[in-house]
């Protein structure tokens, strides 16, 4: 399938024509025209091709038909597995302004590819609002309580709000949003999690809390889950893969490496209107099928905008909402509930109104990570580590319990819910919620709607690069803790990945993920750059040349780590970035 995604602002006055037509016998040319009929919009182009052999870069142009001097650039993504291959672009402005176009103008995009033979695509177009509206709060460090914010993490995750992350070195784009060229500021906030917990292991695994308890100066609490209107959010997601299934498969990462099953999820925690019960309602996005999502991958490695309520046109995301409450009294069947939709849930609960911020530990109170007495700390479902009614989360509670009973026909099934989410690393930005706070049944009168803009601390100083040749990479000096501004990270090993690492080399081999730098250190294993994606057929349309190719000379930056999964084997050093941040010097 191919989809064509035309973003703005409001509901648009459109003159919006496709023109489909056969080019040559093995090749099909799609040609989009956008006038602007209303007032200055906000738009970009998200192409993508699904299924399909190639994409023919090259034949990408978006042109301003008002300025025709004025040509955009091609922003490529890959994503995916060999199994859920998406290849596309966005386009945007070649002078990095945004993409306000005027009343009148004209924008045209043309593309060829080649569909896989026997398979006949289709052009769908989504209308969509555009997703930065309300009043913007911007949270800080500094003033993130007084907004009624709070950061609290468990079981060796780590989490702030920094300039930092995936977000920033594997990103195309660092801190941009792809979907909507929407720039999201200077950081954002960032959550990791370890190796924590899981079968054999009696610890508990690492979770990470935003939580949030007042809106526009009053409290949540007692808000009816009716009444809300909006929660949608930015996420970005690492591909930076977290384990395999066999030391052997390193170089293959294309079918076996595997990630986090969810990202960043948005949770609420609600009572009974007699106040008589509690439950806890889960935001879980990825897959159609399962709730637990899915591991393959597919929708990592981009800012993509999650709406809570009237969903996002993603492949394999939803709109759903899942519900645990345990067991029944036979001890197997599963009392879970899933809701396809935020109106489904609120046919069902939506006199619920928010919780209280609990400000006690369990069990005199609410405020705790833990999933049951057996977890450290001790804890029910219903609890949060920040106490608060509305969080965001990711990590598992427990090691191995039964959850997400509609993944196994509601019957009793342990699973390793730490494995969901080992070693995560994610980014979260630009959380809109809108609440009906005068009964008139929407979200759109003055101080109902606000944009919460995740920003770092003045004492984090932008980050600078760290060029290293690769025999100091190996040294012990920088096996040492890293304090960046208001934040102090745990020790990383052998290098300090919370800063940028540059390193200069040939090109010496290349294989389908990667290719190898040698920096003459006469390192017996040169370090690996890693794209996360296929290298392969890799064409960049701003430089004109394909690349890499061995006997070459780069100089690339990015996130430099031995990989966490296999601690004990002996691998490369890998860097991980994009092609944003390569450079080719000879």
């Amino acid at each position: 399938m191919v989809r064509l995604v035309t973003k703005t602002v409001a509901v648009l006055l459109l003159s919006l024509t496709f023109l489909i037509c056969k080019h040559l016998a093995l090749a099909d040319t799609y040609t989009n025209t956008f006038t602007n009929t209303s007032g200055k919009q906000w738009i970009a182009w998200h192409v993508e091709c699904t299924n399909v052999d190639s994409v023919n870069y090259s034949t990408a142009n978006v042109y301003n038909t008002s300025a025709p001097s004025s040509k955009w650039k091609i922003y490529f993504f890959e994503q995916g597995s060999n199994f859920y291959q998406r290849k596309g672009f966005l386009a945007y402005p070649a002078d990095g302004s945004g993409t306000e176009i005027d009343p009148g103008e004209t924008l045209s995009i043309t593309f060829t590819f080649t569909p896989t033979s026997g398979m006949t695509p289709s052009f769908t177009q989504y209308p969509i609002e555009w997703p930065l509206d309300g009043d913007i709060v911007v949270v800080t460090p500094e003033n993130m309580e007084s907004v009624g914010w709070s950061i609290v993490t468990n079981g060796g995750a780590k989490a702030g709000i920094v300039p930092y992350g995936p977000g920033v070195w594997e990103a195309n784009r660092a801190l941009v949003a792809e979907e909507y060229n929407i720039h999201l500021g200077r950081g954002s906030y960032y959550a990791e999690l370890d190796y924590s917990g899981g079968p054999g292991s009696a610890e508990t695994p690492a979770t990470a809390w935003l939580g949030l308890d007042t809106f526009n100066g009053q409290p949540l609490a007692g808000v009816p889950l009716k009444r809300i209107k909006t929660m949608k959010y930015f996420c970005f997601q690492s591909k930076i893969p977290t384990r395999t299934t066999h030391p052997s498969y390193w170089d293959s990462w294309n079918a076996w490496w595997i990630y986090p099953r969810q990202p960043i999820c948005l949770e609420l925690t609600a009572e009974s209107p007699d106040g008589s019960q509690r439950l806890q309602f889960w935001f879980r996005p990825w897959n159609t099928s399962k709730v637990s999502g899915d591991n393959s991958g597919r929708q990592n490695r981009r800012w993509l905008w999650y709406d809570c309520i009237n969903g996002t046109p993603q492949i394999q995301v939803t709109r759903r909402w899942y519900v645990y409450r345990g067991l029944a009294e036979d001890g197997v069947t599963s009392l879970d509930q899933v809701f396809d939709s935020w109106s489904d849930l609120v046919a069902v609960y939506g006199d619920w109104k928010l919780v209280a911020t609990s400000n006690d530990p369990w069990p005199i109170g609410y405020k705790s990570a833990g999933w049951d007495e057996t977890t450290n700390p001790p804890g029910s479902p219903t609890c949060t580590a920040t106490g608060k009614c509305l969080n965001f989360v990711v990590g598992a509670r427990k090691g191995q319990t039964h959850i997400y009973g509609p993944d196994n026909d509601y019957q009793l099934n342990v699973v390793n819910w730490a494995g969901y989410y080992w070693g995560l690393r994610g980014n979260l930005d630009f959380f809109t919620l809108g609440i009906d706070r005068n009964g008139d049944g929407d979200d759109t009168d003055p101080g109902e709607r606000i944009t919460y803009d995740f920003e770092p601390s003045p004492r984090d100083l932008p980050l600078r690069k760290v060029a290293l040749n690769q025999e100091a990479t190996y040294d012990r000096i920088m096996g040492t803790y890293v304090k960046q501004g208001s934040h102090e990270w745990r020790r990383v090993d052998p290098v300090l990945n919370y800063y940028p690492t540059m390193i200069f080399g040939k090109v010496t081999k290349i294989n389908n993920v990667c290719f190898e730098l040698d920096d003459g250190s006469n390192i017996p294993m040169k370090t690996r750059v890693y794209l996360i994606r296929n290298l392969y057929n890799y064409y960049d349309a701003a430089s004109g040349y394909t690349f890499p190719a061995t006997g070459q000379y780069w100089c690339v930056w990015g996130w430099l780590e031995k990989p966490r999964f296999f601690p004990d084997v002996e691998k490369p050093l890998c860097l991980w970035t994009s092609i944003f941040n390569c450079k080719r010097i000879k």
